[in-house]
């Protein structure tokens, strides 16, 4: 089975979902900030004692973090099962999947991201030599 093929597939797929939900609450918060319909100020400035449409600003933009963070859930998730898979029957086509399931758990890392990686470096895949700087732990 291609499990690349799979993550990659979930990976778009959280990425078109991340940009055409967010867009919409971008979008409103910039008419906010330019003082575009239907956000206009008409207030009497000498009676101003916040910025106009403070709260819409807001929800949109917690609106946007709430996706935000559940798109990273959905990474995380993807991430770790792809993981999980790798060293599966189904996915472990270079060596064999009996008892790394237990290696991995057996591993001293603060995360479950962390054990995989040091399983995959004991099979050897190294990740710091990857395009992407990844710390050797996380506290």
């Amino acid at each position: 089975m291609d499990l690349l093929y799979f993550l990659d597939r979930r990976l778009a797929f959280v990425q078109k979902l991340y940009d055409s939900t967010v867009v919409g609450f971008e979008e409103t918060k910039r008419q906010i900030e330019a003082g575009e319909p239907p956000y206009v100020d008409e207030r009497n400035p000498e009676y101003v004692d916040e910025p106009a449409f403070l709260e819409e600003w807001q929800e949109a933009d917690d609106s946007a973090m709430v996706i935000g963070h559940w798109c990273l859930c959905m990474i995380q998730a993807s991430l770790h099962e792809y993981l999980k898979d790798c060293i599966s029957p189904a996915g472990s086509y270079w060596w064999k999947s009996e008892g790394l399931q237990r290696e991995v758990s057996q591993k001293r890392a603060p995360n479950n991201f962390g054990r995989y990686r040091l399983l995959f470096f004991d099979l050897g895949i190294d990740w710091q030599k990857g395009p992407v700087h990844l710390p050797i732990s996380s506290s």
